[in-house]
């Protein structure tokens, strides 16, 4: 993906975005399902896992760190799954990028091994396919989710 970062890079500079974002979609497959991770905000809604992309930061670069730092689970970054445009508190555009990742992690298993920062987050959930209706969240991420994991649910 670090070759195409350029290419995303230069499209949003073209279109006058300067900023840029990450946001996670990190699914796990058990044997019954597959879930992904997302974080509750204290307003009770809920998003994936992400943030701001620092300045000579890659995509890449930005979402191994930012998994590590709102999640403690280190994760390989597979694919990239689309953007949206929005506005930051002080008016400037910012181009999100949802990007595919997977996790993994040293002894407890994935699910055991999730960290959250209570700075940022209440709580967090393995959201399955079939309870995704339940659960506030955006609905490109929602779109998003459903999406990939249906596809994974049949391969």
């Amino acid at each position: 993906m670090e070759n195409g970062y350029n290419r995303l890079k230069a499209e949003a500079l073209s279109e006058g975005i300067r900023r840029y974002s990450v946001r996670l979609l990190i699914p796990y497959s058990s044997k019954s399902s597959v879930d992904f991770l997302a974080l509750m905000k204290p307003n009770s809604e809920f998003e994936m896992p992400g943030g701001r992309v620092r300045n000579g930061e890659t995509l890449d670069d930005a979402a191994v760190r930012e998994a590590d730092e709102e999640t403690g689970l280190g994760v390989r970054v597979k694919d990239y799954l689309g953007f949206r445009d929005l506005s930051a508190k002080d008016g400037a555009l910012v181009r999100e990028f949802y990007i595919l990742a997977t996790p993994y992690s040293e002894g407890n298993g994935i699910k055991g091994a999730v960290s959250i920062d209570s700075r940022e987050h209440l709580d967090y959930e393995w959201i399955s396919l079939n309870n995704l209706h339940r659960y506030r969240m955006n609905p490109l991420e929602k779109r998003l989710a459903r999406s990939v994991l249906q596809y994974r649910n049949a391969g």
